[in-house]
């Protein structure tokens, strides 16, 4: 069991890893194409049209692929109301259901995400002339990475006690 665990969480330790370089390249994109926008249209005074839209798509992919590793890492928002009056097998017992909870929300955003992506295929965006499509494929696709995620860190993997605190929180501890 242990080797099974360990090899999970390697891939999604491997998984996060991925959709930060992702988000990381699409963030530094969108310095660019800002720089880019400002110096034509005020410099220049000959505005290019698609960084505008290229950036707004590129923000929606960054923002969801983020989350898979802000997910991973445990540095989503988190109340530690009870993580103090309980004892280490209720801590793991509430990380599991709020895990499991998650995975109960990327589903429904998974499943509507689709539907949604799939509605837009005819749609095209007005400068670019990108099919709709794929900028909408960025909410289900981050669902389905966090909801991988989730279960796998929440479910088979993940003790809040040893390795589920932010990395605020273990500073923070460490004082």
């Amino acid at each position: 069991m242990g080797l099974i665990r360990n090899t999970m969480h390697g891939c999604c330790a491997v998984l996060a890893r991925f959709c930060e370089a992702v988000a990381a390249l699409l963030l530094a994109f969108i310095v660019v194409a800002n720089f880019l926008g400002v110096l034509y249209r005020y410099g220049l005074r000959d505005p290019i049209g698609w960084t505008e839209e290229a950036m707004r798509y590129a923000i929606v992919w960054a923002v969801f692929l983020g989350a898979v590793a802000a997910l991973h890492r445990g540095e989503h928002m988190v109340l530690t109301l009870l993580d103090e009056a309980v004892g280490r097998r209720v801590r793991r017992l509430l990380h599991s259901l709020v895990m499991l909870l998650i995975a109960t929300f990327c589903v429904v955003v998974l499943v509507f995400g689709i539907q949604l992506a799939l509605r837009n295929w005819n749609q095209v965006s007005p400068t670019m002339n990108l099919r709709m499509f794929w900028p909408y494929l960025a909410v289900p696709t981050g669902a389905a990475l966090m909801l991988l995620q989730s279960l796998v860190l929440g479910l088979l993997v993940r003790d809040p006690d040893r390795d589920g605190a932010s990395s605020v929180e273990r500073a923070s501890a460490a004082r």
